[in-house]
């Protein structure tokens, strides 16, 4: 069972008014935040909705997602779901890669205003058990 999730949203380098496919390459990180066991469950409503398609599981490594901008940007944008305010991370984890792990939740505000409403993007999901 997962103890949180490490989740990003990026836009899409393929056709963006299209949901992705497994595997498609992912454009500009728009946002990064660390979130407790339930930080997946308002994209399991956007599924729910249509506004999101579940793309992989991959056991926890990673989940993947395909969203609609205008459905999954405002939710971004109110505060991740489920943010945690201080990431935490076991005393042995070694953490090489800042940029993908930055320690806070990052959003890129211009990258976010770059996508239009229709568009789709990807979520991944890291299990962090």
């Amino acid at each position: 069972m997962a103890m949180g999730w490490h989740v990003c949203v990026y836009r899409q380098l393929s056709d963006r008014q299209r949901p992705a496919a497994e595997g498609d390459p992912r454009g500009a990180r728009l946002a990064v935040w660390q979130a407790r066991v339930d930080g997946l469950d308002w994209l399991q409503g956007l599924v729910e909705s249509g506004d999101a398609v579940h793309l992989a599981d991959n056991g926890g490594y990673p989940v993947r997602y395909t969203v609609r901008a205008d459905a999954a940007i405002p939710i971004v944008l109110d505060g991740p779901p489920q943010a945690r305010t201080n990431w935490v991370a076991d005393p042995t984890d070694v953490i090489i890669d800042t940029d993908r792990w930055p320690g806070k939740t990052t959003i890129d505000q211009r990258a976010i205003e770059a996508c239009q409403p229709g568009e789709w993007l990807q979520v991944e999901a890291w299990d962090e058990s």
